[in-house]
């Protein structure tokens, strides 16, 4: 038998639609794309052998109201067996049209028990940590509402907050009014405008960003002392990204793409814009995002739960036992 590829013509005048195969017995969808263009073409691969049940045309419009389409035209064509197939599977998206989930303002999306759980294994691990921070002058970079804002000024530091987002830092303002807040890129923003800082505190930012090197060089411009690092990370040795789509919330990517760096991307990177010295935990934050053991296997979930890590740059050693030098001598 030969593959075959189903093509459909779609207008959708309103709305959003998802068009997917299911599985045999109609519980899940094997593949399924989306569209809220008035000009879309949707096509499947569909390889001999593969078990798909019923052609489903769904509503998916983050609104709730029905959605309006037409199907121009529907049609079935035969892949020769010398057509060359590329090893992709990337549906369109069009992420300026997507409207805002009804979960997706700021208190939702900051304050919730799965946000503050994570938060306080972030600074516990941060508190154990035990860096010489007293007093310094601090960049939060990608803030969101300022949750860390607190450990840093509970040790006398000068605290700036920046976050891509003017509603995050209108929150944070709200918050923390004797803190200066701005709103900035980190991918774009001008490290001269905002000054060097002693460290600079990076958490939950870097994977949210679909060019994090721009950021890392921007971060190396401002920074004279320490980089304290998060993010999640995909599960290989090699110095890799995988990029991924992300949902149109005040806590994910600007734009809707963001990343999954390797640790070992994240160090040779770090060192490549400047960072000397660049480290990882000896024992990670106790959160299960943080507690699993390295695969090699390109993993950026496993069982569900999102692979995590902790780095930190500096520009001169650091002789702790707490941090694991990640590159070599």
């Amino acid at each position: 038998m030969a593959a075959v590829r189903c093509v459909f013509d779609i207008s959708v005048s309103h709305g959003r639609i998802g068009v997917g195969w299911t599985s045999p017995d109609g519980a899940s969808f094997v593949t399924e794309r989306f569209t809220s263009r008035a000009d879309s073409r949707i096509s499947f691969l569909l390889q001999p052998g593969d078990c798909i049940g019923r052609l489903v045309f769904r509503n998916v419009d983050p609104s709730g109201q029905p959605s309006e389409f037409v199907i121009h035209s529907a049609r079935v064509e035969h892949v020769s067996a010398d057509e060359r197939r590329y090893p992709v599977s990337i549906s369109p998206r069009e992420f300026a049209e997507e409207a805002t989930p009804s979960d997706g303002g700021t208190q939702v999306a900051f304050d919730t028990d799965a946000a503050l759980a994570i938060n306080r294994a972030r600074l516990a691990w941060l508190g154990d940590l035990g860096l010489p921070i007293e007093q310094s002058r601090v960049l939060d970079l990608g803030c969101g509402v300022g949750h860390f804002i607190s450990f840093y000024t509970d040790r006398g530091c000068t605290v700036v907050a920046v976050d891509g987002r003017e509603e995050n830092i209108a929150e944070l303002r709200r918050r923390y009014p004797n803190v200066d807040a701005r709103v900035a890129d980190a991918q774009r923003l001008d490290p001269q405008a905002l000054g060097s800082f002693d460290v600079i505190h990076c958490f939950g930012l870097l994977y949210h960003l679909e060019s994090p090197i721009a950021a890392l060089r921007n971060i190396a411009a401002m920074c004279r002392g320490l980089l304290i690092l998060e993010t999640m990370v995909c599960d290989s040795s090699r110095p890799v990204l995988i990029l991924v789509d992300e949902t149109k919330t005040v806590s994910q990517a600007m734009d809707g793409l963001g990343s999954r760096p390797s640790p070992a991307f994240l160090a040779l990177a770090l060192n490549r814009v400047g960072f000397n010295h660049v480290y990882g935990a000896a024992v990670p934050p106790e959160h299960p995002d943080f507690q699993f053991a390295w695969q090699d296997s390109l993993d950026t979930v496993r069982d569900g739960v999102p692979l995590r890590c902790v780095v930190v740059a500096s520009r001169t050693r650091l002789e702790r036992p707490s941090l694991v030098p990640l590159l070599e001598s």
